[in-house]
């Protein structure tokens, strides 16, 4: 194949090839352009071609012609590059460039609807002397939740140790949910969240020793970075080969749990177990979805399912 000559033809720049005069046009073009896509065309088919530029001219019995780019075949490839060409017209005769759409960044509301709960609680528990008492309550106390005493791996959720832990998961709960409503609606997501962050209670339960105490909303927080990264592992562009690139959120979100889960008085076990519990819960969002899951409806079912739960369990840890 030979192509991408400007200008006319030099006999010596083709010396296995027919002289111009006896090749045969198959398309022109005022840009040089349209006449590359052509060539990409014959090239996959090993047509040899030729491009060339033909410069505005007056013929005596006719009118002047513009400056132009033509593609030239020898006479013997005319047939199977007109046929190449035609296919690849009707094959891409639908297609067209569209921009991406770019959605605003903006804030939801529904956030607020989750991080209600551990904000009343928290509060509540802060008016002495109710803090040690809601504390021996509801915090996870491991022996206690192994020993019946479920409902603490839904309560244990709503306490916090002191202020900064509070407003921590509170700030980044509230960005992460916030992500999260992007690809799925405040039922789904509040309700998937909900079971992950008490399945990573008492997961640690059963790996820690009798007298392991923890508290905290971070176990729902760590479980929603883990969903999130799922979901977006799973719409992230596939590379043409297997490996560490086709998980790049995953890796992205986890190293992000590393930084910052490892803190001092962390329960680094909540965070990690909680954090894999979301990611493994993360298939289930594209489950619901395909069954219609995302009515209105549905959402605020599963809202109230969440609150329902919680307030299930308070009420159990206070009788």
């Amino acid at each position: 194949m030979t192509a991408g000559v400007s200008g006319p033809p030099d006999e010596d720049a083709f010396p296995n090839a027919e002289s111009p005069g006896e090749r045969v046009e198959i398309t022109r073009a005022q840009t040089k352009g349209p006449l590359m896509d052509a060539s990409l065309v014959l090239a996959s088919q090993g047509i040899r071609h030729w491009i060339e530029y033909v410069p505005a001219r007056s013929v005596d019995d006719g009118p002047r012609t513009d400056d132009h780019f033509i593609l030239t075949v020898v006479p013997l490839d005319a047939p199977p590059a007109r046929t190449a060409l035609e296919r690849h017209r009707r094959e891409n005769a639908d297609y067209k460039v569209e921009e991406p759409e770019v959605a605003a960044f903006g804030l939801f509301f529904s956030p607020v609807l989750f991080l209600a709960i551990p904000a009343l609680f928290s509060f509540w528990s802060s008016a002495v002397p109710w803090q040690e008492w809601m504390e021996g309550r509801g915090g996870a106390d491991a022996a206690r939740i192994l020993g019946g005493e479920w409902w603490r791996t839904f309560t244990a959720a709503t306490l916090h140790a002191d202020s900064e832990h509070f407003l921590g998961n509170m700030l980044s709960g509230y960005f992460i949910f916030n992500l999260l409503r992007r690809r799925a609606g405040p039922g789904t997501w509040m309700l998937l969240l909900t079971i992950a962050a008490a399945a990573a209670n008492l997961t640690v339960a059963f790996l820690s020793p009798p007298g392991f105490f923890s508290l905290g909303f971070s176990s729902v927080v760590f479980a929603g970075l883990g969903l999130l990264a799922g979901i977006e592992t799973r719409h992230f562009p596939r590379g043409l080969r297997p490996g560490l690139r086709n998980i790049t959120p995953l890796l992205g979100a986890f190293f992000l749990a590393v930084m910052t889960g490892l803190g001092e008085n962390s329960d680094i076990k909540v965070h990690f177990i909680g954090f894999a519990y979301g990611a493994a819960l993360s298939p289930l969002t594209f489950w619901l979805a395909r069954r219609g899951v995302e009515k209105a409806a549905w959402q605020t079912t599963a809202v109230l399912a969440v609150y329902a739960a919680f307030g299930a369990a308070w009420w159990l840890a206070m009788t």
